[in-house]
């Protein structure tokens, strides 16, 4: 990239995170534009004409199925909360074992159905540990459909990488967000936070992670059901559903007036 700013090809860098990382925070001293996901990453870039504010590029959700059908595809309820739980292509052993933890307690004081991809690694211990609940648990190793998923979920508990970020806000959907500790730079804190200031997210650092602490939040959110229509709201409006549209566009606009022509 820096070898096509010296002989003048246009560039352009998009940053997912809310916090840039150090290539892109160098690089973009010489670019010609960058695309950021995050209001919050503007502090970070010494010039501001260059910054656009345009989201991560997701897929498009056309939520064909009701939101009834979306829970009857995964062998839930219909018309009962759910609550939608996944941790990355990896899964989350350490939000897997909390949960699995205090399901008990969650199922106990309410209504809520869970719907839980686990991630390969984690499928195993989870059925050994939720088994005796899986009138109302349905566990997956991965959830192909996310998309029916999403549909399905009343709120959800989730990591927050970028993408994960973008797609819960295109989809307006409530959640509580336990960062991953070793992403690089702490990004995954960052974003989270980041949401979470604007009322779209509950955050729950790992280091403050316990099953009671989780069960509190999880149990509040479903039986709050204004505290939920408040967050669908706020993470509306984070949401860039145009984002690749914008992206797409961008460098074409730059690729059509090439500098070195």
């Amino acid at each position: 990239l820096f070898a096509a700013t010296i002989l003048g090809f246009p560039t352009l860098i998009q940053e997912q995170n809310s916090f840039p990382g150090v290539t892109t925070r160098l690089l973009s001293r010489w670019v010609d534009r960058i695309h950021i996901s995050f209001e919050a990453s503007r502090r970070y870039f010494a010039r501001p004409d260059k910054l656009v504010l345009s989201g991560n590029p997701v897929r498009l959700f056309e939520f064909k199925r009701t939101v009834a059908d979306s829970r009857r595809l995964f062998q839930l309820s219909p018309d009962q909360d759910t609550l939608l739980v996944f941790g990355g292509s990896q899964g989350a052993e350490m939000l897997n074992q909390t949960l699995a933890a205090c399901l008990p307690k969650i199922m106990k004081e309410t209504f809520l159905q869970v719907l839980w991809s686990t991630g390969e690694n984690n499928l195993a211990t989870v059925l050994q540990s939720v088994g005796h609940l899986s009138g109302r648990v349905r566990v997956f190793k991965f959830i192909e459909d996310m998309e029916s998923a999403y549909r399905a979920a009343t709120f959800c508990v989730a990591r927050a990488g970028a993408l994960t970020c973008a797609e819960i806000a295109v989809c307006g959907l409530p959640a509580i967000l336990v960062p991953y500790p070793f992403a690089a730079a702490n990004h995954q804190e960052i974003n989270a936070l980041a949401i979470q200031q604007k009322g779209g997210a509950d955050v729950i650092l790992q280091n403050h992670l316990t099953p009671e602490l989780l069960a509190e939040r999880i149990i509040e959110m479903a039986q709050n059901t204004g505290k939920r229509n408040e967050m669908a709201e706020a993470s509306k409006r984070l949401a860039f559903p145009r984002a690749t549209r914008d992206l797409v566009m961008s460098i074409q606009e730059l690729a059509g007036g090439q500098k070195n022509e």
